[in-house]
């Protein structure tokens, strides 16, 4: 993927977290790089590595037991903590 794809891929990701994305996670909390790739496949381990590491405040990764990889929302995981607090 050239990088001007990647920026575009990426654009779109922001905007759809915003839509169903934000709702997957939501109801999800967290999503496996696989779940997502089934989604969408431009959405590649690589990309959601990437987007991960140029936007940690909007997303950090996780491990999902028996899924591997995955992310979730930075906001989701301060939420999470409230809760428990």
């Amino acid at each position: 993927m050239d990088k001007e794809a990647e920026t575009k891929a990426i654009e779109k990701w922001l905007q759809m977290v915003d839509k169903p994305v934000e709702n997957i996670l939501k109801k999800r909390v967290r999503a496996s790089f696989e779940y997502l790739r089934n989604q969408e496949p431009t959405y590649t381990p690589e990309f959601l590595k990437k987007l991960i590491k140029e936007y940690p405040t909007v997303f950090r990764p996780v491990s999902i037991k028996n899924h591997g990889p995955g992310i979730t929302l930075v906001k989701e995981e301060a939420n999470d903590d409230q809760q428990t607090a």
